[in-house]
């Protein structure tokens, strides 16, 4: 038990979208009760409101028709009447019940679409035994969860009472001169007075639905929290393994170690950014325009200013042309003829750093030696 609570208390970290897949696929998604029941009794009521009277005549026709007989009639009739009676019933029946039946339907989907969305699995309709559990239901009988359910069902019923009273009490006159007035404009005004009721108790449902609904989501998205280990296991399931990432990392940068190793010796110069980006150019008797090399971003360019430096080759530091090579230029190419310029005064500079008596400084080469075409900003 004491284990149980201290995995609980480590549950701080909000869940991942993945925890959050895999539990609305158990079914586990943001649900209020109280939401719907608002929706669907507010709806109702409204629609009520807005489609009562055409309600009520259909019914008022409809009754005209069924209790139009006398006994005549009913000694007469045969089973095509009786169909015929049916039909009719069938009809005004629909054009009754469907608008009503259809913006309930609507409403009552709405709610959980509103939330976590609809949610239908098959494994769900799967009998578990431990739901069975005496222990897990006197849990649940004595839970935070029943003690919320127990509160939320006295508001309801204060909610709606104290509002049924106090309605009631201001309706009673009117509802004691209905007996004065004739049939239709007592039905009419009795209609009236009932589809106001019901909208009044459905708004004060509101408020109940204002308090389940966050509370709901804190529940919610408490029991979907992670622990900190819990967070480590999903990123090895969906990345893999460090230790096994760091490894692969590793042989890659072997791999290329090796074949850096083969190739650097020929090149004349690295040109770099000075540490995201570095550029290994190859210019000597064999070839007219300078080649690119070898290139390489973080480590692979720590390689090759490590090599340069064990090889004795120049290094220098010149970003806006680093940049353009390393972007522009793949291993083996020519550099184009829009670059010759900038790698000229690299060369030069190279060049010349052979004679003990030439105090060169190296090129300063800026954004204005590099086509617009060919420029890369610092943050790339």
């Amino acid at each position: 038990m004491a284990e149980e609570q201290d995995q609980a208390q480590e549950r701080t970290l909000p869940p991942t979208p993945k925890r959050r897949r895999d539990a609305a696929k158990k079914g586990q998604v943001l649900r209020s009760r109280e939401l719907n029941t608002v929706l669907v009794t507010l709806g109702g009521a409204a629609t009520l409101m807005a489609m009562g009277a055409g309600m009520l005549r259909n019914i008022r026709e409809y009754m005209s028709v069924a209790l139009s007989f006398g006994g005549e009639a009913t000694r007469d009739m045969d089973g095509d009447a009786i169909t015929q009676a049916m039909n009719i019933a069938r009809e005004h029946g629909v054009d009754i019940v469907l608008p009503f039946t259809a913006v309930v339907v609507v409403l009552a989907l709405a709610g959980p679409l509103m939330t976590g969305g609809v949610v239908f699995r098959i494994n769900l309709l799967q009998p578990k035994f431990s739901n069975m559990s005496p222990l897990k239901g006197l849990k649940r009988m004595f839970g935070t969860r029943a003690l919320v359910e127990l509160i939320k069902a006295g508001l309801k019923f204060l909610l709606v009472a104290g509002m049924g009273i106090i309605l009631f009490m201001m309706l009673y006159p009117r509802l004691l001169g209905l007996g004065l007035m004739p049939l239709n404009s007592a039905l009419a005004e009795g209609g009236q007075m009932l589809q106001w009721f019901l909208v009044a108790l459905s708004s004060v449902l509101i408020v109940v639905a204002a308090i389940d609904l966050p509370f709901q989501a804190f529940q919610h998205f408490k029991k979907l929290r992670m622990t900190r280990q819990e967070v480590q296991d999903e990123l090895k399931e969906t990345e893999g393994h460090p230790e096994v990432k760091r490894r692969i990392r590793s042989l890659q940068l072997q791999a290329s170690q090796r074949k850096l190793e083969k190739v650097m010796p020929e090149a004349a110069v690295v040109i770099t950014n000075p540490t995201h980006y570095a550029v290994a150019l190859r210019y000597d008797d064999e070839v007219t325009t300078p080649i690119v090399l070898a290139r390489g971003a973080g480590d692979v360019a720590k390689q090759l200013r490590a090599l340069a430096e064990r090889f004795d080759i120049p290094i220098v530091s010149a970003p806006p042309l680093a940049r353009a090579l390393f972007f522009g230029v793949r291993e083996g190419q020519e550099i184009p003829s829009k670059l010759y310029r900038a790698v000229a005064q690299v060369l030069i500079y190279v060049l010349q750093l052979g004679n003990p008596e030439n105090r060169l400084l190296p090129p300063v080469i800026t954004d204005e030696d590099i086509p617009p075409e060919m420029r890369r900003g610092e943050d790339e």
